[in-house]
């Protein structure tokens, strides 16, 4: 199954059309995602998640190769993330991609046994160090010139 426009109906194996970076990084409000699964499953828990791939510009950039057993997970209804996927670094990112370039998503999963299985993105905060927003450089350089003022005055007022 590969994703397509919400309200378009695309038989298995035929591409959909593709997400811009610009709706998906609107849509999630981050350009950093995971990917989670919806299963529907009957007591057989049988489904296999084979594979995934996240598609930009028409050349497969992430790719996640079961199978990964997703039949045997405690269910929670429709809309629910029963399972996630997500690189090593934690989330899946669009940083420094163009707002017009396009995404695909391609699942294959076998031994569906009560319904369509569904998959959504669900935005993250990007990991690592996070940068400092200027105001916060700013209060920081205030912070540390006061300080030096200061002590500069003690030691002025010490040596007298």
């Amino acid at each position: 199954m590969f994703s397509t426009t919400p309200t378009a109906n695309v038989a298995d194996g035929v591409q959909g059309t593709p997400y811009t970076v610009g709706q998906l990084t609107n849509a999630l409000g981050s350009s950093n995602f995971v990917v989670a699964i919806d299963v529907n499953t009957t007591q057989a828990a049988g489904e296999s998640l084979q594979l995934f791939q996240v598609i930009i510009n028409g050349v497969v950039r992430d790719t996640f190769t079961g199978p990964f057993n997703i039949g045997n997970i405690n269910n929670q209804g429709n809309g629910f993330a029963d399972y996630t996927l997500a690189t090593a670094t934690g989330s899946i990112s669009l940083a420094g991609l163009l707002a017009t370039d396009t995404v695909l998503f391609h699942a294959f999963w076998n031994n569906a046994s009560d319904g369509a299985e569904s998959y959504f993105l669900v935005g993250t905060t990007p990991t690592g160090n996070p940068i400092p927003e200027p105001a916060s450089l700013l209060l920081l350089g205030t912070g540390l010139s006061g300080w030096a003022i200061a002590r500069r005055r003690k030691k002025a007022l010490a040596q007298k």
